[in-house]
């Protein structure tokens, strides 16, 4: 009977332990919450005025052939289409004239939502001010990739 009383003893302990290894997993896993200041929710906030502006340079883009202002271009219907690809004889191939034009157009997206971002991240600082809460904007770095379908944001800025 003595000996069971151990093995029992040493299974609560057990059980204990991995209990507790457990919880302490689960705690450090877990993401801090996005909330800012004040209770105000700053990653919502934030991608939906940047989703915005990206959906509006995505507007100007998509009928022009994939540039905001294009260089080479003809006009359809009161619409600048650009020349991806020039021909220059009646037998001869077509010259590509971008050959990196999801980078061309990465590069495109990024310069016009730069300063529609800033303005996201300044407005952002009123509606904390506003809710008597308190925000500090550091530097700002983002980048823009595109993926078939998708155009990905990636913002890095200390708050």
């Amino acid at each position: 009977m003595r000996s069971k009383k151990g093995q029992i003893a040493i299974w609560v302990i057990l059980a204990l332990v991995l209990v507790g290894a457990i919880l302490l997993f689960a705690f450090m896993q877990k993401k801090p919450l996005a909330g800012g200041a004040a209770g105000f929710e700053i990653e919502p906030y934030i991608q939906q005025c940047v989703s915005q502006a990206v959906n509006e340079a995505v507007e100007i883009m998509l009928p022009q052939g994939g540039f905001l202002s294009p260089a080479n271009f003809r006009i359809y219907n009161d619409t600048n289409i650009s020349y991806l690809c020039l021909h220059t004889g009646f037998f001869k191939p077509c010259i590509n004239q971008h050959p990196m034009l999801i980078n061309e157009m990465s590069r495109e997206i990024e310069g016009y939502i730069k300063p529609r971002v800033d303005s996201c991240f300044n407005s952002l600082s009123k509606e904390v001010d506003n809710k008597n809460g308190e925000l500090t904007l550091g530097e700002m770095s983002f980048n823009v990739s595109m993926a078939p379908e998708k155009i990905f944001v990636n913002i890095k800025r200390a708050m």
